[in-house]
């Protein structure tokens, strides 16, 4: 007989209608094959596979349903070899039909032949379904294989444990400074924006390393250093190293610079200050007038010019002009062709050698130069000052005629002003004059007297003496 089966599937753990077992117990006899289900109980031949939990009931079917037929055909046949007890087991499933008749139940049992003792017997019952109807595949349910791990526990904190103890001896810190060796500075006198640079040689006798150095600088205090400010710094390594750091300061001035050396552990040391170094300016600074100051007036024909001393420099050339316009702009220039004067000298004050003119006012100012080097390095002009000079007092007698060469007449009313603007009125006593005192210059006179038509005129008084006029 055959199985025809057309759904696949694999082995279970639990046979529901079909199960393959295996046993150790002889075969019986059975009754003829003629009932509805046949068993047959027969040895196993040796070339049935037993399939495994993983092998397809597709490739373990066919020759296994080929030897159900020859069995009920062949008769006796005896078994060889032995086969471990059970392997594997199916189920096979499919529904009933009523309305088919099926065989009455037989029994087939062949003995042994005498002195073999069966190790397996395979007990097969079979329900065949019809072609009009599928089997249903009903896989039993997998059981877990338990494994040798561990019981899951919920994952907590662990809590706070102090660090463990060290199981070997740590090796001690740097506690030694390092050392700044030597250090020298490559100028301590630098035009503004010139770069210099400061070179030095250290070393660490601890085991952490040198790390950085450090340039600070200060501002000279009266020939000390001022507040240190760390500027730059400069990379460093191993137990000794020689390096260089530089600076170009925005600003003229002095400075003092010192170095701080710094290892791996924190661990360090200050060098000694260095300076201070004096940065020029590349155009010297100005100066500030000092007398007469800008506006003054009455000024001395021979003043005194004075004004304050620019830092480095030699000497001072001093401008004078009657016009603010006559002076130069040109901090290069190195002469003035409209000036009135133009003096050098290495003081910081002039005194002219001819008298200026009385009642004039003067603009003048002052430029610090330096002209020991290759070249001249000349400075800021001093903002243009002007003062004016003195008007000297004179004293007027002032005789009035009656026409040109006539006798003099009293009452005639002298009115006007001086060289300074000062006004005056006066009037002629019975000798027909009057006495003015005021300053010299270019003065302006009105004559008025009854009788008489009024005179205007204006006259240069710069000395003290007598003037003779008419009405």
């Amino acid at each position: 007989m055959f199985l025809n089966l057309q759904n696949r599937f694999r082995f279970g753990t639990v046979g529901v209608v079909g199960i393959l077992a295996f046993a150790g117990a002889a075969c019986e006899n059975a009754s003829p094959p003629h009932a509805t289900a046949t068993t047959f109980t027969s040895p196993i031949p040796t070339s049935i596979p037993i399939p495994s939990a993983t092998t397809s009931l597709d490739s373990a079917l066919p020759t296994l349903t080929a030897f159900i037929s020859s069995s009920a055909t062949a008769g006796p046949r005896s078994i060889v070899g032995s086969i471990p007890t059970p392997v594997a087991t199916f189920a096979l499933t499919a529904p009933q039909v009523p309305t088919e008749p099926r065989p009455t139940a037989a029994s087939h049992s062949t003995p042994f032949p005498t002195g073999i003792v069966p190790e397996a017997v395979i007990a097969t019952p079979l329900i065949i379904p019809t072609l009009r109807s599928e089997p249903t595949l009903t896989p039993a349910p997998s059981i877990p294989t338990p494994t040798a791990t561990s019981p899951l526990v919920p994952t907590v904190n662990p809590p706070a444990t102090s660090p463990p103890e060290p199981t070997s001896t740590p090796i001690p810190l740097d506690s030694i400074p390092p050392t700044l060796d030597s250090s020298s500075i490559s100028s301590t006198s630098v035009e503004l924006g010139e770069a210099f640079g400061i070179t030095f040689r250290i070393s660490d006798t601890g085991n952490s390393g040198l790390k950085i150095v450090v340039l600070e600088r200060a501002n000279d205090s009266d020939g000390v250093p001022g507040i240190w400010v760390p500027f730059v710094q400069s990379r460093v390594s191993g137990s000794s190293d020689l390096g260089f750091v530089r600076d170009t300061p925005g600003t003229a001035g002095n400075y003092w610079y010192r170095l701080q050396v710094w290892d791996n552990e924190a661990n360090f040391v200050y060098g000694l200050p260095i300076g201070p170094v004096e940065v020029d300016p590349l155009v010297l600074p100005t100066s500030n007038i000092l007398f007469p100051t800008s506006g003054s007036i009455d000024v001395s024909t021979t003043p005194t010019l004075s004004w304050n001393a620019v830092s480095k420099a030699e000497k001072y050339w001093i401008l004078i002009a009657a016009d603010e316009s006559d002076l130069p702009t040109d901090i290069e220039a190195d002469e003035c062709a409209d000036c009135l004067a133009s003096i050098i000298t290495t003081s910081t004050s002039y005194t002219p050698s001819i008298a200026l003119s009385n009642g004039t006012t003067y603009y003048w100012q002052v430029q610090a130069f330096i002209d020991s080097g290759a070249e001249t390095k000349q400075g800021f002009y001093t903002p243009v000052s002007s003062f004016s000079t003195v008007i000297p007092m004179v004293t007027l007698t002032l005789y009035t005629h009656d026409g040109a060469g006539g006798p003099l007449i009293s009452g005639v009313s002298i009115m006007g002003t001086d060289a300074s603007g000062t006004p005056f009125s006066e009037t002629t006593n019975v000798s027909g004059y009057v006495t003015i005192t005021g300053a010299a210059g270019t003065w302006n006179f009105t004559g008025v007297k009854t009788g008489y038509a009024d005179r205007t005129w204006t006259q240069l008084i710069d000395l003290t003496g007598d003037v003779h006029t008419f009405m």
